[in-house]
């Protein structure tokens, strides 16, 4: 990412306050930028259709349309960036699955601010 333009990440989490949390900390590293961001599922989806980010970080457990479903269809669609779900959940079937389904990668909420950073930075 050296010389390059800023890496994309779309988000898409039912919780407010975690994407502002999340767009402060990429606000630090100047390689990454937040493109967008969504409430739900179905608003995730046309976002990552219309931005096509580099890197979608997907909350698996969202009303409606949860994480799971929400990555089926992202996967449907003809997206160049990874998806790496982004959950509470540290359970392994959870993990199992989302990787099963097609999830690049699986991080949790819990994870220190630094390290979530540097993961984001190496997806």
């Amino acid at each position: 990412m050296n010389n390059q333009e800023p890496a994309t990440i779309l988000l898409i989490d039912d919780h407010p306050m975690l994407r502002t949390g999340v767009k402060q900390l990429v606000s630090m590293a100047p390689d990454i930028t937040v493109v967008g961001e969504a409430s739900n599922g179905e608003q995730g989806i046309e976002l990552a259709e219309s931005l096509d980010p580099d890197l979608i970080l997907l909350d698996l457990n969202m009303p409606g349309m949860n994480g799971l479903e929400t990555l089926d269809k992202l996967r449907e669609k003809a997206l160049s960036g990874r998806i790496v779900v982004f959950s509470v959940s540290n359970h392994e079937e959870d993990v199992v699955t989302a990787l099963k389904r097609g999830a690049d990668g699986y991080l949790l909420k819990d994870m220190e601010p630094e390290d979530l950073l540097k993961s984001l930075q190496q997806a």
